[in-house]
């Protein structure tokens, strides 16, 4: 069980966005537990950079409303960063923006992003602040509108040490929730880490008594 821990970081979140909003994880003491080296894309899976760029050249047929909200599109992605698709089109229909739905898929689909590349930053910026398990790292990334191959693509290449991770999720149960060796091992189980990083993680507790 768990909520997510409230990022107080120096990345700015958008209100609309609601998961951001619900970030805690029960280590911290609530009741309920809640860069890269270039990398290969295939070809069939990801637009290439000229292909992106002809999109949002592409406006012949753009209402004025489509060119704004694309516009706006584009200084959300190059001032705040780390939108997923669905994501920045929330906010561009948030009654702060209220542009249309038309709109702001015109927008979203015309913008030049890659929305991979735009959850790795993501993943990168929660991995700084945060102790969390791979698996806990994809959730979070799905419930900011981010596709599942998206989140799962970066949480295969965030740079990050997942054991060293997992030590720090077991100190946070032990130190804030004062639990015993089996319930850390059990919960960080539930976090989904591996049997090898839960061994290293409680041995390491061991040693620093």
């Amino acid at each position: 069980m768990k909520k997510w821990m409230t990022i107080a970081s120096g990345i700015l979140l958008v209100a609309s966005l609601a998961a951001c909003s619900d970030l805690s994880v029960n280590r911290t003491g609530s009741s309920d537990k809640a860069s890269s080296s270039q990398v290969e894309k295939k070809a069939d899976t990801k637009e290439s950079k000229s292909d992106r760029s002809s999109k949002a050249n592409d406006t012949s047929k753009a209402s004025d409303e489509d060119k704004e909200a694309l516009a706006k599109a584009q200084e959300y992605l190059e001032s705040l960063g780390n939108y997923s698709k669905e994501g920045l089109k929330a906010q561009l229909t948030a009654p702060d923006e209220g542009y249309s739905e038309e709109a702001a898929q015109y927008a979203v689909d015309h913008v030049d992003a890659d929305w991979k590349e735009q959850a790795l930053k993501r993943a990168s910026a929660y991995m700084e602040e945060m102790n969390l398990s791979k698996k806990e790292l994809e959730e979070q990334l799905v419930s900011e509108l981010f596709t599942k191959d998206e989140a799962s693509y970066a949480a295969d290449k965030v740079d990050v040490d997942w054991k060293e991770k997992a030590i720090g999720a077991a100190k946070e149960y032990r130190d804030n929730l004062g639990y015993t060796e089996e319930e850390i091992s059990d919960s960080l189980k539930k976090d989904g880490y591996d049997a090898a990083h839960i061994k290293a993680a409680l041995k390491e507790l061991k040693e620093v008594e």
